[in-house]
């Protein structure tokens, strides 16, 4: 992908994207657990190397999206996320780390290593990052899939990283949702944005 952008593609898990920047990279989402964070980290030193992950964006409280905040916490990245998606780590890690055992279990990871490693930053309506020539736009549009849903908006690149809200080949899990038909209306607003490509 141009304009600095690199998709993180993780079939088995969660998808992310980097972005570059002048001096260091930005990461929106990582796949659960340390060891894949490991490994994602690996590939995204492979693709974009000499600069350190300055920033982590997690983008909702699934676990998937969030349990391997310690590597990235490791690397000195500041994590970001909504006040709500904060709140809900809190109150459900234990129910996360729990249904995601088989996960773990299928691909030989270690669950021991599982903790929670909460946001440096919180925001409850939006937050641009204004990095150099590039401005990054974290914007809360409404619950869809979850509370504290975050939609990241790469204006240069005419980009949009939607979370879990949107997959163009399966069906988002619904039993999250505080409403399907705000979750509708959510993807409208998306789909409304001055963008070209959906993440």
């Amino acid at each position: 992908m141009s304009n600095h952008l690199h998709p993180l593609i993780e079939r088995a898990a969660t998808n992310g994207v980097a972005l570059e920047m002048k001096d260091y990279i930005i990461v929106v989402e990582e796949p659960q657990g340390d060891e894949r964070s490991v490994a994602v980290i690996a590939e995204i030193k492979k693709l974009i190397p000499g600069k350190p992950i300055r920033y982590l964006v997690n983008t909702h409280a699934h676990g998937d999206h969030y349990l391997g905040n310690p590597a990235f916490r490791s690397e000195k990245a500041a994590i970001v996320a909504h006040v709500d998606t904060a709140a809900l780590m809190r109150k459900h890690f234990l129910y996360e780390v729990s249904r995601r055992r088989r996960y773990f279990d299928r691909h030989g990871l270690d669950m021991k290593e599982l903790r929670l490693t909460l946001p440096d930053t919180t925001f409850e309506s939006t937050l641009t990052l204004t990095l150099g020539d590039r401005r990054i736009e974290l914007a809360h549009l409404g619950a869809g899939q979850n509370p504290g849903d975050t939609v990241v908006h790469f204006p240069h690149a005419r980009a949009v990283f939607a979370g879990g809200v949107f997959s163009s080949r399966d069906w988002p899990d619904t039993r999250f949702t505080p409403s399907v038909d705000g979750w509708i209306e959510l993807l409208r607003r998306i789909a409304a944005m001055d963008a070209d490509v959906f993440l």
